[in-house]
């Protein structure tokens, strides 16, 4: 592993995926799993599902340390510290993997 990786723990870090959203429900889970700071993080209002209009799915807005991003199916919504971020699959991979 490389000097600069830090591990994560599964309960850490959520893949988003790509559950169709009719406007009422999911056909299946957003996520690979639910762990409870995800909960919280969407009651506080740190975690927001938009459709873009353009999509059957929910893109998420995630409020990082610098400012909003956009989780899309297949990125990592990722807790450290306390605070959210979000990753491409591939950086993912290359921090916690390599």
């Amino acid at each position: 592993m490389d000097s600069n990786a830090v591990k994560v723990m599964d309960s850490n870090a959520v893949k988003v995926s790509a559950a169709d959203w009719n406007g009422y429900e999911f056909d299946g889970c957003p996520f690979d799993h639910v762990p409870q700071w995800l909960i919280d993080a969407e009651n506080d209002g740190k975690i927001k599902g938009d459709n873009p209009g353009s999509t059957d799915y929910l893109v998420w807005r995630v409020q990082t340390p610098k400012g909003e991003r956009i989780a899309e199916p297949g990125d990592w919504i990722v807790l450290m510290n306390n605070d959210l971020f979000v990753m491409s699959n591939n950086d993912y991979q290359l921090r916690f993997f390599v």
